[in-house]
């Protein structure tokens, strides 16, 4: 990698508003780490140790569907942030994720990050504050999807997802569009 960990991390909105000295101090839970495709990142329902910032690659969300091939729910490549949540709340993976091609990824260590919170650090707390107001956008704008899909009416994201399909295909549509990606 030709950055730094510090200057590669600055980059990513999930780090905004940290000062140098904050970003240093979040540094020391952090590690690098090249990944080969096909390489599974993510395991369904396993533990969550880290978070991954991916630096370079591409890297695929799936719902895993017992007797059937995995639901791809979003795609996710250079200055996206998976697994995030477990910065804030320990609690099993919700969903697998695989590299789709070789990837660099920085590691941000769950417990690491939990000791740097118990210090009150206050970068620690300006990442926690940052993953929260991410969810709750998250949860907000899928809560509105919810109920317009219930009461099956139009709404703004009809012209991104389309209205043919079935509810899981449109879902999955939504999701990964949720996630910032596009097919």
């Amino acid at each position: 990698m030709a950055k730094n960990l510090t200057e590669q991390l600055a980059t990513v909105p999930l780090f905004r508003g940290l000062s140098p000295a904050e970003l240093d101090a979040v540094v020391k839970c952090a590690r690098s780490a090249t990944l080969k495709k096909g390489t599974l990142l993510i395991r369904h329902q396993a533990p969550a140790r880290a978070a991954y910032v991916v630096i370079s690659g591409m890297f695929i969300a799936e719902l895993p569907v017992p007797d059937a091939e995995p639901i791809e729910m979003a795609k996710m490549g250079a200055g996206s942030v998976i697994g995030e949540p477990c910065l804030v709340k320990d609690g099993p993976r919700a969903l697998q994720v695989r590299c789709s091609q070789d990837a660099e990824v920085i590691a941000i260590d769950r417990v690491l990050f939990s000791a740097l919170r118990a210090q009150r650090d206050p970068g620690a707390y300006k990442i926690v504050r940052n993953i929260c107001v991410t969810l709750c956008d998250r949860l907000r704008t899928t809560n509105e999807y919810i109920e317009r899909e219930y009461k099956h009416e139009e709404h703004s994201m009809g012209s991104i997802i389309g209205s043919k399909g079935s509810l899981l295909s449109r879902a999955k549509s939504y999701v990964r569009t949720l996630m910032g990606r596009e097919d």
